[in-house]
C-alpha cells in the first residue's frame, strides 16, 4: 500500500510545540513528479487533475524546472485512493492524463534541492502583464474586508500610532509600487534599516536573475504595504524593513543562521512590531531560530508565518506555536487544496489568484509589471500580518495596559481567532478558526488581559 509515502493531511505540532526526533522530518517522504509533454499549459494539468479528484481550489502542482512538476501531496492522497491504493495504480492513472510525459515518484530531499537551485527563465513575452482599473480592489482585499477596515483606520487617524513590519525573506526591488518612483512620498520600504545577509554589505536588494525563487520578496511585499495607485497591498504605505536570507522561498538548515540574525535584528536593533516570514522549512527544526521566536512572543512582537504548500506538513517557523500560523483559501472562500493545513494553524486568508507587484528578468534587463494567479500561503501571511499592523495602530489605546510583553501576541490571536468568518463545514481542526476579518478584527474588544494564557516555549532539540 502507498500510504506511507505520503504525510498525514492534518499533520502538526503540539501545543507545546516540541522539538521532533531526530531525522523524524519531511524529507523522508517522497513526492510524485510529473514531466510534461512539450508546449502542455501546466494549468490544462491542474483541470484534469480537478476532474479526477472532484475538483479543487487553485494550484496543485508546483514548477521546478525543465517541465517538471511536483504534485500536492495531500492530492497525491486523494489520487491515491481513487486509484487501489497501489504504488503502481497510481503511476499508471497519471500517466493517462494527456500532456503528462512521465510520472515517478522521487524522494523529498531531492525535489527541495531541485525547487531551490531552479533556473526561472528570461520572460520573452510579457503576456501576463495586467493592470488595475482605477479604484479596483482586488478579489483577496475584499474577501478580508480590507477596504472596511481603511475607512475605520481613517477615522481615528488622529490618534494612530505608526507600526513597523519586518519581512524576512528574499529581499525586495525599487518597485513603484512602494513609491520609488513617486518624487512626492518616500518609500514605504525603510532601505537602510535592513540588513542583507546573503550579500553582506550591500542593501537587500533582490537580484533579479537568481536560483530559486526571483521576485518573490516583492511578490509578497506589495501583498502587505503596496501603494493603493498602482498595487494595493492590504495596509497600504506601511513601513517596512527588509532582511535578505535566501534566493528562495525554500530554505533549509544552511539558512538557519541568517534568519536567526534577522529575527533578532529587527525584534532589538529595528523595533519592528510585526515580523513576517516569506520562506519556510517544511523539514528541519533549528535552536538558534527557536530561540528567536520565543524573544520575540517574550517582548511582545507579533510573528506571522506561511502554513507552506505543497508539503502536506505545516513549515518551520508555523510550526511553532508561538507563532501566528496562516494557511489558505481560493476564490470560492474554500481551502487551497495544495496548502498545509494542522491543529497549530490559527487562520486562513486568500491565498491563489493573488494580484501583486512583480519584477522579472527580460532579454532587455529588468522589468516591473503586476500579474494575477499568484498562488501561496506567504500571500495569505502577509494580510494576517498587515492586519496585525492595522491592529496595533487601530487599537493603541487600549492596547496600553496590554504591554509589549507575550499578552500583546495572546490577545492579537484571541482578536483573530474570534473575528474570522467562518464558513458553513469548515473544520477548524485543520484551517484554523476561519477566513482572516481585518473590520471584524477592528471591531473586536481587546481581550482581559489576565484570562490570556502564555504559550509554552518550544522544547529544544539535544545538541
Amino acid at each position: 500500500m502507498l500510504e506511507r509515502f505520503f504525510v498525514s493531511s492534518g499533520a502538526s505540532r503540539p501545543t507545546s510545540s516540541p522539538a521532533p526526533a531526530s531525522g523524524a522530518d519531511g524529507y523522508e517522504t517522497p513526492f510524485l513528479v510529473l514531466k510534461l509533454k512539450e508546449g502542455i499549459d501546466p494549468k490544462t494539468i491542474d483541470g484534469d487533475i480537478a476532474r479526477k479528484i472532484g475538483g479543487i481550489d487553485g494550484p496543485v502542482i508546483a514548477p521546478l524546472g525543465n517541465r517538471r512538476y511536483a504534485v500536492a501531496r495531500t492530492v497525491s492522497q486523494e489520487l491515491l485512493a481513487i486509484y487501489t491504493g497501489e504504488k503502481r495504480g497510481l503511476i499508471d492513472a497519471v500517466r493517462t492524463i494527456n500532456g503528462i510525459e512521465r510520472a515517478n515518484l522521487e524522494k523529498a530531499a531531492l525535489i527541495g534541492n531541485e525547487y531551490r537551485n531552479r533556473v526561472v527563465p528570461p520572460h520573452s513575452i510579457l503576456d501576463e502583464c495586467a493592470r488595475l482599473d482605477p479604484g479596483q480592489i482586488p478579489w483577496h482585499l475584499s474577501a478580508i474586508q480590507a477596504p472596511a477596515a481603511w475607512e475605520m483606520l481613517a477615522a481615528v487617524g488622529h490618534e494612530l500610532r505608526a507600526p513597523k513590519l519586518a519581512y524576512i525573506g528574499s529581499g525586495y526591488s525599487r518597485h513603484e509600487a512602494f513609491e520609488f518612483r513617486n518624487k512626492t512620498a518616500a518609500p514605504n520600504i525603510i532601505e537602510t534599516a535592513g540588513v542583507n545577509f546573503v550579500e553582506m554589505g550591500c542593501l537587500p536588494l533582490e537580484p533579479v536573475d537568481h536560483v530559486g525563487s526571483p521576485g518573490r520578496g516583492t511578490r509578497v511585499l506589495s501583498v502587505v504595504c503596496g501603494s493603493r495607485r498602482f498595487c494595493p497591498g492590504a495596509y497600504p504605505g506601511l513601513a517596512t524593513v527588509v532582511y535578505r536570507v535566501a534566493d528562495s522561498a525554500l530554505v533549509d538548515r544552511s539558512c538557519a543562521p541568517h534568519i536567526a540574525r534577522a529575527l533578532r535584528h529587527a525584534i532589538f536593533d529595528a523595533a519592528c512590531d510585526v515580523i513576517l516570514f516569506g520562506c519556510g522549512d517544511p523539514c528541519s527544526y533549528n535552536n538558534e531560530i527557536a530561540e528567536q521566536l520565543d524573544a520575540a512572543y517574550d517582548n511582545g512582537v507579533i510573528v506571522v508565518a506561511p502554513a507552506g504548500e505543497f508539503a502536506g506538513e505545516l513549515a518551520y517557523p508555523a510550526r511553532h506555536r508561538r507563532t501566528i500560523a496562516v494557511s489558505g483559501i481560493g476564490l470560492s472562500r474554500r481551502p487551497w487544496s495544495a496548502a498545509s493545513r494542522g491543529l497549530s494553524v490559527d487562520v486562513s486568508a486568500p491565498a491563489t489568484e493573488i494580484f501583486r507587484a512583480d519584477t522579472v528578468a527580460t532579454p532587455q534587463g529588468e522589468r516591473f509589471i503586476y500579474r494575477t494567479g499568484g498562488a501561496s500561503t506567504a500571500y495569505a501571511a502577509a494580510q494576517t500580518a498587515a492586519a496585525a499592523a492595522i491592529w496595533l495602530a487601530f487599537a493603541n489605546r487600549s492596547l496600553l495596559r496590554i504591554g509589549h510583553t507575550w499578552r500583546l501576541v495572546e490577545a492579537f490571536r484571541s482578536s483573530l481567532r474570534i473575528s474570522a468568518t467562518k464558513p458553513s463545514g469548515w473544520d477548524d481542526r485543520l484551517w484554523g478558526a476561519g477566513i482572516l476579518n481585518v473590520a471584524k478584527l477592528l471591531a473586536a474588544e481587546p481581550p482581559d488581559p489576565t484570562e490570556l494564557v502564555q504559550c509554552a516555549p518550544t522544547i529544544k532539540e539535544p545538541s
